[in-house]
């Protein structure tokens, strides 16, 4: 179905180019690419390489893009775990238009959404803290306006705000007096057609979808219940992944036990709960200038526990260090990281701060069962210990 629209088109890169992470890690600078839906060709000095596109890891694009600050600022969440940055354009009553800056806009299909957070919070919000109410659309307005969230039926995103039908009858919220609107779930998920690949894209975000093809002009996929591909122009993205099956993204699955002890008090006082793909306090994960997508942000001292199914997976690898944040803070933390294979730890970190460059870490599993990940207390308590397990990823040889 899609052949219609596979364009094969060799990319040609200045410098600094682009960098190519294979599975088992390693990594190329090539100086000319090009996709197919089956297929990467791609240039290393004179020598011209192929090979398939399940056996591609990641793709990242060394030039950064203009940062835009969105405005007004708006956060997407989609059911398959992506999110976007930017600013809500409107919509109707099947789709969501919004803008990510530039002159890229995506329709995204209202089946799709999750969740959508508003104004200077959007990028920090958890969904957690908000009340909700099973099999109804929840819609939230900020506290300047009163904070005041009622539950019913989204009609459509319009040009001029929300509509809404609850209790009162239908109304049309502004957009900058909303804190959130969440979307129930209203058709069960499909798996998306392979080849399936993530994008990182500014101003921030990961979207996925199915691979259509990759041009001079940019990368097209198609997004989670879409109609039509979506173009992402090269200067709007970050990097490409590629979702091979014999590799996971370890924050893509949910922790079997999660251990979470403050240094003074007990479990029910920890302050910084871990996030998934965001650092504790929100932001996106970056290490040393380093942005990664996919991770955990954890505070000391937490432990999360992963089940392994049998002979899956062979390796484990992830980058570990503490959050950038943490270089504005007036008490830098430091942190002991630490991987356990079945409760035996096969990786312990000397203490690292946020001086320190991230670590990658590479452990063969060995037919473990259980993988697990602590962030743990070192010499100075718990004060500033905002640590990352940043790119954790299993993968079979």
């Amino acid at each position: 179905m899609l052949s219609c629209w596979i364009l094969l088109v060799c990319v040609a890169w200045d410098e600094p180019g682009v960098r190519l992470t294979l599975p088992d890690g390693e990594v190329l600078r090539p100086s000319a690419l090009s996709l197919e839906v089956d297929r990467c060709s791609y240039t290393l000095g004179e020598e011209l390489r192929e090979c398939a596109l399940e056996d591609l890891w990641e793709l990242e694009f060394l030039a950064s893009a203009e940062e835009r600050a969105p405005d007004p600022a708006s956060v997407v969440h989609l059911h398959d775990g992506s999110f976007l940055a930017g600013s809500v354009a409107g919509g109707d009553e099947d789709f969501l238009h919004f803008d990510l800056g530039g002159s890229t806009r995506v329709e995204l299909s209202l089946d799709a959404v999750a969740a959508v957070f508003f104004g200077p919070r959007a990028t920090t919000s958890a969904a957690n803290r908000f009340p909700r109410r099973d099999g109804n659309d929840m819609l939230y307005r900020r506290q300047e306006v009163g904070g005041d969230f009622t539950s019913g039926t989204l009609i459509r995103f319009a040009d001029e705000g929300l509509e809404f039908e609850y209790s009162l009858g239908d109304g049309t919220f502004p957009y900058d007096e909303l804190e959130a609107v969440f979307l129930s779930m209203q058709i069960d998920l499909e798996p998306l057609d392979a080849p399936r690949i993530e994008l990182d894209v500014h101003p921030e975000g990961t979207i996925r979808g199915t691979f259509v093809a990759m041009t001079g002009q940019g990368v097209s996929i198609l997004p989670l219940f879409a109609e039509q591909p979506t173009l992402f122009p090269l200067a709007d993205l970050r990097a490409v992944r590629f979702e091979a099956g014999s590799a996971t993204w370890l924050s893509d699955l949910e922790p079997a036990v999660v251990e979470q002890t403050p240094f003074l008090g007990g479990r029910d006082e920890f302050l910084y709960p871990y996030r998934r793909d965001r650092t504790v306090t929100g932001l996106p994960l970056q290490m040393a200038g380093r942005f990664f997508p996919k991770g955990f942000g954890c505070h000391t001292r937490t432990q999360l526990e992963f089940e392994l199914p049998a002979g899956e997976y062979s390796h484990f690898r992830v980058w570990c260090g503490l959050s950038d944040e943490v270089r504005d803070l007036s008490v830098r933390g430091s942190i002991e990281f630490v991987v356990l294979l079945d409760g035996e730890e096969r990786f312990r970190s000397v203490p690292m701060s946020v001086a320190d460059p991230p670590q990658r870490i590479e452990i063969p599993l060995g037919g473990a069962s259980r993988l697990a990940l602590l962030a743990d207390f070192a010499a100075d308590a718990d004060v500033g210990d905002r640590g990352i397990w940043g790119a954790p990823v299993l993968w079979s040889e």
